[in-house]
């Protein structure tokens, strides 16, 4: 949606700008204001942009496979040491049957 800030009021009519605009809105009625902002992140746009380009893509892409062979090693290692703590169980209790 487009969110344009209320610069001034007359009555029940709202005059609105947006922050990139240097002039303000033709008036708006209150039953057209659908709602208010009350949280903004900063530079969140840039980001956004900046993955709309074809380098952006390319660092999705990258961070994805980075995340998935991360999840992957992580697994193995986890199951390594399952397998090598099942081992020593083994190992003492071999050791005590003898």
């Amino acid at each position: 949606g487009i969110t344009h800030r209320i610069v001034s009021i007359s009555g029940d009519e709202f005059v609105t700008r947006g922050d990139a605009n240097n002039t303000e809105d033709s008036p708006i009625s209150r039953a057209q204001i659908k709602g208010k902002v009350v949280l903004t992140i900063p530079f969140v746009g840039y980001a956004v942009d900046a993955l709309k380009t074809p380098i952006g893509s390319l660092v999705i892409l990258g961070l994805a496979i980075f995340l998935l062979e991360y999840s992957f090693l992580a697994k193995k290692q986890a199951d390594e040491k399952t397998i090598s703590s099942i081992k020593a169980e083994i190992e003492k209790l071999k050791q005590n049957n003898d």
